[in-house]
């Protein structure tokens, strides 16, 4: 009975994990076709911007690393654990369904909304970011 449910709730957190990985798609890919200027630096966006930008690019490798398999079918191989602080080989590892892994879960996306709420308010951001605030915003809800 123990294998049927454990089997059961790793095809119930499929639909979670493809939602992260195109939802990650879908935030790290502006990053990416950013063009460094004619001499090799990588242009700034402004302090707001990147404030929320910096914050999108923490959510989407976050996220990712809370599903290893998913983050390394992502192309994210290493994560820094913010609450370890140690580097973690996301290659090794396997989805945590225990309680704290769980509970690391909860905290992570409830986090997530509450510092949207009251760092990034929607009408603070350009129309993009609200698109990507939106976005990040539902992927909490649909995983809480």
């Amino acid at each position: 009975m123990t294998t049927t449910l454990s089997a059961a709730r790793r095809r119930a957190a499929l639909p979670a994990c493809v939602l992260t990985l195109c939802a990650a798609a879908g935030l790290i890919a502006p990053a990416c076709a950013r063009r460094p200027s004619p001499r090799g630096e990588v242009e700034r966006p402004p302090d707001g911007a990147g404030r929320f930008a910096a914050f999108a690019e923490r959510f989407t490798r976050g996220s990712l690393a809370l599903s290893p398999p998913a983050a390394t079918l992502a192309g994210l191989h290493r994560h820094q654990d913010p609450d370890r602080g140690v580097e973690i080989d996301l290659d090794r590892e396997l989805d945590d369904f225990s309680p704290g892994g769980a509970a690391r879960r909860l905290r992570f996306y409830r986090g997530t909304l509450e510092t949207l709420d009251s760092d990034f308010p929607a009408g603070s951001l350009a129309a993009q970011e609200r698109i990507d605030r939106d976005i990040i915003a539902a992927q909490c809800r649909l995983a809480l």
